[in-house]
């Protein structure tokens, strides 16, 4: 049998035919995979760049004149100049900033007296409490009801100051053996400087309140220092990943009330920091009470009612945003109105729903906490943060005329394009396959076969037609005379 695959000549070692494989330590080869890396992050890129409608739009809207856009942009807003120290607001925006300029153990006393005074009082009394120092604040009169309450809710508050100084002050002195003489002497001064405290401007601003007199700026600061003492404290009971609790209640609508006396600009200028998902999930208790900033997109929003509250306010305007950067998971913003012209949304109370929008927004406000919500699969939880407004400016808005919409026969031409142009490639394809194998197929052939005859031992070859009649005559002439010839040894006929 006569085979006909190519082989190698005599004096060519087996397999050298072969291609050898690619130097990887070479520069060239090196630079190949590298391209080909680049390509392929590149088709990634694409593919996600794919996704986004708006690289689609020029498919559907025709050049129209400018008369088509909505010319609904506003002039950029004039930079706020700083504000100065005359418009320094009394109850100020960073007020945890503030308190850490005060002794520690001095401010852990004041934080200690007061979480024992705060549990001593019913809601009733706390809700009066909380009244006296927003009058004190605000710098107005207490009410008739106030005023008759007041003088019975300032002597239990005494009486509670004196019960904790005798206590504290028995415990440094006696009971506690283990403190050193200068440990002793370091709290004995700490007492008497609550005790001047107490007895100095915060009794003289209850005493004032009570008559409706004007408070000095002392007084008005050491009031403000026993609003920020309290704030610190419900500030600490706050629970992330909870729904709302009834102990944050007052905290909640402090941080609101520091918001309303303050201007959007005084507000964007005591900013801390600029936050995303990441950092007020798992730093939450770092950022709780402090003002930050988050910039992104708004993808819901609606309106709800507010509870009954001291500050009058009677609903808030709730968003979802996507911050610009970090994962794709909302941060919940509580506002207490939106700016002129924004888009109208909904009252979740009454309409039972809410809006969906596509709003560029920066929003700076107080950090709560990690808020559960739930949804209609299930609940999740997502950082809540507390601001005035959303920082929000109109664009230019492109309105495509109905003609241009995509529609479904827009669909069926897209979808039967696509197909028809898979076909026809599939088709190519495949030709273009079948004629390279039949091409290859006889260039192999006629490549092949005269090396293979070329090859066959000279003794292997048979002749040609020519010879091979001539013999077979030959070979018939002979047989044919050996027939008529007689045997040897017979007589000859007569």
């Amino acid at each position: 049998m006569i085979d006909f695959r190519q082989q190698p000549p005599d004096d060519e070692p087996s397999g050298s035919h072969l291609k050898p494989p690619p130097n990887y330590f070479a520069r060239r080869v090196q630079l190949k995979i590298m391209a080909m890396v680049f390509i392929f992050m590149l088709v990634l890129v694409m593919i996600e760049r794919v996704r986004d409608p708006q690289l689609y739009r020029w498919m559907w809207t025709s050049s129209k004149p400018s008369s088509q856009v909505e010319k609904v942009t506003q002039p950029t807003p004039p930079r706020q100049p700083p504000v100065s120290r005359g418009e320094q607001l009394r109850d100020p925006l960073n007020w945890l900033a503030s308190a850490q300029f005060q002794e520690e153990d001095y401010q852990h006393t004041q934080q200690d007296l007061w979480e024992t005074l705060a549990a001593s009082l019913d809601s009733r009394e706390r809700k009066l409490l909380d009244g006296v120092l927003k009058t004190s604040r605000e710098e107005t009169a207490l009410d008739a009801e106030r005023t008759t309450s007041w003088p019975s809710l300032r002597e239990k508050l005494d009486a509670g100051w004196s019960n904790y100084y005798e206590k504290a002050f028995l415990e440094v002195t006696k009971f506690n053996t283990d403190l050193s003489d200068l440990q002793k002497k370091n709290w004995l001064d700490i007492l008497q400087h609550s005790k001047e405290f107490w007895e100095g401007p915060l009794a003289v601003g209850f005493t004032r309140i009570a008559r409706q007199e004007k408070l000095t700026s002392g007084q008005q600061q050491a009031l403000l220092q026993v609003q920020s003492t309290l704030d610190y404290i419900a500030l600490q009971d706050v629970r992330d990943h909870t729904l709302f609790r009834g102990s944050e209640h007052s905290i909640w609508f402090r941080l609101f009330e520091k918001l309303q006396q303050a201007t959007p600009a005084q507000i964007k200028q005591a900013s801390t920091a600029d936050v995303d998902f990441l950092q007020l999930d798992s730093q939450g208790r770092d950022y709780r009470g402090k003002l930050v900033t988050l910039h992104g997109e708004i993808r819901q929003g609606y309106r709800v009612r507010a509870p009954r509250n001291i500050l009058g306010i009677s609903e808030y305007s709730v968003f979802t945003v996507k911050p610009n950067s970090g994962p794709e998971q909302p941060v919940i913003i509580y506002c207490l109105g939106t700016p002129a012209d924004f888009p109208a949304i909904p009252d979740k109370d009454v309409d039972r729903r809410t809006a969906s929008l596509r709003e560029k927004a920066s929003f700076t406000g107080y950090f709560f906490k990690s808020w559960v919500y739930s949804t209609a699969t299930s609940s999740f939880s997502a950082p809540l943060i507390l601001a005035r407004s959303p920082d929000w400016q109109q664009t230019a808005r492109v309105t495509a005329p109905p003609s241009s919409r995509l529609t479904s026969r827009h669909l069926v031409m897209i979808f039967g394009s696509t197909i028809s142009l898979a076909i026809l490639l599939a088709f190519f394809a495949y030709w273009r396959s079948q004629w390279d194998n039949a091409a290859t197929v006889a260039h192999s052939i006629d490549q092949q076969v005269p090396t293979a005859l070329g090859q066959i031992p000279p003794d292997q070859i048979g002749l040609n037609t020519l010879d091979a009649l001539r013999r077979l005559t030959e070979e018939s002439s002979r047989e044919a005379a050996e027939a008529t010839d007689p045997p040897p040894g017979d007589p000859p006929d007569a």
